[in-house]
């Protein structure tokens, strides 16, 4: 069994944790297979992915998930950038109130991109990890006051929170974790595959 192999697998293994849990545990073991410079007695050390995960997995009980450190917009509406289809493995997205499109990227067929409006400075956060999840976070709340007093109608909508996210057409995540609150999700001629 190759280093990926290993990784992979026991990724496959810890599903059950966060993305961003997940990501740390392969951050650091594949750190440590880079250190000891020998994958096959870094392998006989830790035993079988689904021994190393146990071991994970028993750390990982109970404790908060760190948020690994994001970019975060810094006007009302803005784009992301791109992420190409070779960079982007899985996809973690969690709104608190927005509603969130997902369209097949025409623009640009070979990447994914992120455009938002509505939302204050620092509501949104993005960011691609080491081991290719691009997290997709709102978790601002609008009080309940405040969603009376929303008027899409009088300023054209541009005050409405919304996500709008291209993805490549046929894309294939190892995940996809999608998590609303008060928020909507809608895709509009989207293919998508998990493997």
């Amino acid at each position: 069994m190759t280093r990926n192999e290993y990784l992979q697998e026991l990724k496959w293994e810890l599903r059950s944790l966060s993305v961003e849990e997940q990501d740390d545990a392969l951050e650091y073991y594949l750190g440590y297979f880079e250190d000891a410079g020998n994958d096959e007695e870094v392998m006989r050390e830790f035993g079988s992915p689904q021994e190393l995960a146990s071991s994970i997995l028993s750390k990982f009980a109970g404790l908060p998930a760190e948020k690994r450190e994001k970019r975060k917009n810094t006007s009302d509406s803005g784009s992301s950038g791109a992420f190409t289809r070779s960079e982007v493995k899985s996809l973690d997205i969690s709104v608190g109130v927005a509603e969130v499109v997902m369209i097949t990227n025409d623009q640009n067929p070979d990447a994914f991109s992120l455009d938002y409006r509505g939302l204050g400075p620092g509501d949104i956060s993005f960011g691609l990890s080491p081991f290719g999840t691009l997290s997709i976070e709102n978790s601002r709340r609008v009080s309940f006051l405040g969603m009376i007093g929303h008027k899409d109608v009088d300023d054209g909508g541009s005050n409405h929170p919304r996500i709008l996210i291209r993805v490549p057409k046929g894309a294939a995540f190892d995940f996809l974790k999608l998590h609303l609150e008060a928020g909507s999700f809608k895709a509009k001629d989207v293919e998508l595959s998990c493997k």
